[in-house]
């Protein structure tokens, strides 16, 4: 499943776009967020997690010269892979000037495609 949402962080717009099936048991969790005023790709990071000792392991697959957005997508995809339990693709895109409240609202996002994916099955 794909959705792309608008998420207003504190007056700051961003484009959204998540694909997960939350129905599959092995599958992955994409998360794209560019800030609409920018048009470059920032830090894309492929997250997973090993079962047996809890840890989180992330690689950068797109590097960026913003190194916050390389952080921010780093910490979303470890969050996303301890919540879940699935792999994780993310992606930032452009400055976010308060990425907890960008991070409440993206979870807000997620909530609501697994509860109405458990809802379709």
């Amino acid at each position: 499943m794909i959705v792309e949402k608008e998420i207003d962080s504190f007056g700051e717009q961003y484009q959204a776009v998540f694909s997960t099936d939350f129905a599959k048991t092995k599958g992955s969790i994409g998360v794209y967020i560019n800030h609409t005023e920018n048009s470059r790709i920032g830090g894309y990071v492929y997250s997973i997690g090993d079962r047996r000792s809890g840890e989180v392991y992330g690689v950068v697959l797109q590097d960026s010269s913003d190194e916050m957005a390389v952080e921010h997508a780093r910490s979303l995809g470890r969050i996303l892979v301890k919540k879940y339990g699935l792999p994780a693709y993310t992606c930032i895109s452009g400055s976010v000037s308060n990425f907890g409240h960008l991070l409440q609202s993206v979870m807000a996002v997620i909530e609501g495609i697994k509860g109405g994916q458990q809802g379709s099955s």
